[in-house]
Order: structure tokens, then C-alpha cells, then sequence
């Protein structure tokens, strides 16, 4: 075999050990194994991402809000809630009032939601142009923020008031915006030329023409261990009871005098109320002997479903009442008037919810759990 041929001979077998060296499909399974690497990491990475990256609740004009930014929203929606929901304990109500069905297919959740988001808007809304107007907190409102941040921080303690990000400054802040917003919606209404005196005479009078009553009462009925309503043994001591108390009160003009009520075991109690002639506080039977009687008139002992009463008129013509349904029709309109306001304003701004993130937040555990 001459030299060239040889050489030829090496090449081949060369060329075979290098091929024979190499497993079947090996390349392919390194590309492979790079390739899933790549990817695993990829959804590593995007996992880690989502776990981090803030949950958006609100996008308000391209800027998003995550629970971070509305935390203070979160404080003021809870600790109206908390209040509500201690206000129902006291009535007796056993279901959780953060959880409560409002009957129409929505729950309290929901509306707090909607009250979080509507508070946040409005303040920012407001204040926002408040400012553009020329608006600045004024020193009594400086101090009056600080007050009310320093009130907040006792309430959440200062620990809890770092960890949810509500800071002192935070806090004096926000209640200095809500500040300048209330001034600026008194301004505004103020200039809607709102009719006091017209809003006045569509008030009837003599629906609210108050009854200025004091009397005393002795039950007739009691509640039993099982909280059932039952009569008691003996209904005519309690007409005595009542006879006797109004005999010390025959030369009173101050019934609230002749009873002791820190008297724990006083049968006969005392009260006093302003009525109305359509008042269902007592029948009507009743409430005809009331609306017939002068001034300094005592009434004779008249009997009602739980006990026994009687009656002093001190004010057959009571105005307060008449002066609070004024105030309240006046207070309705400015708020009818600056509501078309802030809705003209809102109409500018470009809002997103995001449902999906919201369904994340339970009230009563953001700021108060």
C-alpha cells in the first residue's frame, strides 16, 4: 500500500473512533436539556415576579394603585366599619357584619369596597382641584391635621401604624387634603345660590310640630331567661307603684327630679321625648290624648301593651324637630348641588377597577386584623 492510500486509511478510521465516541442522540439531548433549563428558569422568574410585583387595585388616568397607596382609605373605610359592627353587637345581631348579605345579591364586603374606592376619588378629585384654584391649608387647619394624625397613630399604636405605612407625615397629610377638600365643597356651595328660604316654606310645619313630654312608666311586662316577653305576676302593683310616684310629682314642674335613676330596683321609671302627631312611639289612642294636651297638663294613667304611663306636656309647640327637617332639606340640596359638581370633575378622569385583585381583600383585616 503506497502513502497516499494510507494516509487515506487513517482518515477514515480516525473519522469513525470520533463518531463511535459519541452516544446516539447526544447533541440533541444537551440542546434539549439546555433548552428546558432556559424555560424552567423563564417560569422560575415569572413566578417570582408575580409573588413580588404589587397587585393593582385601582388605575386612575394611567396611574396604577396597589393596597399600599390606598392604605389609608383601608383606615378610614375600617374603622367606620369597626363602629358599625360594634353598634350591631350592642343590638344583638349574631352574623358578622363584615360579611353581611345586603339582600340584593351584594354583600357589606362590596360595599365597603365601593366606599374605599369612592373616598379615595373624591379626596384626590377634589383636593386636585382645589389646588388648581389657588387653595392652600391655612395654619388652624395645619394644626388641626396634626391633631387628628396624632389621634390616629394612638388609636392603630405607632407599631402598627409603621407596618401598614401610615406614617404621622402620611397621615397629617391626608387629613390636611380632607381639610382643604370640605372647605373648598362649603366654598362651592355656597355659590350654587341654593334657596334656604324657599328649601323652608316646602317644610310643613305642623307635620313636624314637636310634643315636649316628660312621664313616668311602670311595665307590665317582663323578659324571661329564654328572652321571651311575659306579663308580670301582679300588674296591679305596678298601677300602685305608678300612683305613688305621681302623687311626689303632683307640685313638680321637673319630673326628673322626683325619681332616682341610678335606683336600680325603681319599678317606675322615668323619661322624656319629643313627639310628633304621626309618632309611633305609642298608639294612637295615645298619642291623640298627647297631641290634645296644654301646656303644664298632666294626663291620667293610661295603659299600653308593656305597661302603664303618664303623661306632663312641657312644650306642645316644639320647634326642633321642624328646625332638623329644615336643615336636613337644606343639607340635601347643597349635597344634590356639589354632587353634579364633583360629577362634571369625575367625568375627566379615566378609571379602572381590578376585580380580580379586589376579590384579595377582606375589610376587617387590611388595617384593623
Amino acid at each position: 500500500m503506497n502513502s497516499g492510500k494510507k494516509a487515506m486509511n487513517e482518515t477514515k478510521q480516525s473519522k469513525k473512533k470520533t463518531k463511535d465516541n459519541i452516544p446516539a442522540g447526544g447533541i440533541g439531548k444537551r440542546i434539549g436539556a439546555g433548552i428546558i433549563i432556559l424555560l424552567l428558569a423563564a417560569v422560575i422568574g415569572i413566578v417570582a415576579w408575580e409573588g413580588l410585583a404589587p397587585k393593582y387595585l385601582l388605575s386612575v388616568n394611567g396611574e396604577k394603585l396597589s393596597k399600599k397607596d390606598l392604605m389609608y382609605d383601608f383606615y378610614q373605610t375600617e374603622l367606620i366599619g369597626s363602629q358599625m359592627a360594634s353598634l350591631y353587637s350592642q343590638f344583638g345581631y349574631t352574623q358578622d357584619y363584615w360579611n353581611m348579605d345586603n339582600g340584593d345579591g351584594t354583600t357589606t364586603q362590596d360595599t365597603l369596597k365601593s366606599q374605599t374606592i369612592e373616598n379615595y376619588l373624591y379626596n384626590r378629585i377634589i383636593y386636585a382641584e382645589a389646588v388648581a384654584k389657588g387653595y392652600e391649608a391655612t395654619e388652624d387647619e395645619k394644626t388641626q391635621a396634626a391633631e387628628t394624625a396624632a389621634q390616629s397613630i394612638e388609636e392603630l399604636t405607632a407599631d402598627k401604624a409603621s407596618k401598614l405605612g401610615l406614617t404621622k407625615d402620611l397621615l397629617t397629610e391626608k387629613a390636611l387634603e380632607e381639610l382643604v377638600v370640605s372647605r373648598y365643597k362649603t366654598d362651592t356651595v355656597e355659590s350654587l345660590n341654593i334657596n334656604d328660604d324657599e328649601i323652608k316654606a316646602g317644610v310643613d310645619y305642623d307635620t313636624y310640630r314637636g310634643y315636649s313630654v316628660q312621664y313616668f312608666f311602670a311595665p307590665t311586662t317582663t323578659t324571661n331567661d329564654a328572652g321571651e316577653t311575659e306579663a308580670v305576676a301582679d300588674k296591679t302593683s305596678m298601677y300602685s307603684e305608678l300612683k305613688t310616684v305621681l302623687e311626689k310629682a303632683k307640685d313638680s314642674n321637673d319630673w326628673s327630679k322626683v325619681v332616682d335613676s341610678k335606683d336600680e330596683d325603681a319599678v317606675v321609671s322615668y323619661k322624656k321625648s319629643i313627639l310628633t302627631a304621626k309618632d309611633e312611639t305609642f298608639s294612637e289612642d295615645i298619642m291623640k290624648k298627647i297631641v290634645a294636651m296644654g301646656n303644664g297638663d298632666v294626663s291620667e294613667i293610661v295603659e299600653a301593651e308593656d305597661g302603664y304611663y303618664v303623661f306632663r306636656m312641657v312644650d306642645n309647640n316644639d320647634p326642633s324637630k321642624y328646625d332638623k327637617a329644615v336643615e336636613d332639606a337644606i343639607t340635601e340640596a347643597e349635597d344634590a348641588g356639589f354632587n353634579e359638581v364633583y360629577a362634571a370633575l369625575k367625568a375627566n378622569y379615566k378609571i379602572k377597577e381590578y376585580d380580580t385583585n379586589w376579590r384579595n381583600i377582606v375589610f376587617g383585616t387590611v388595617t384593623l386584623g
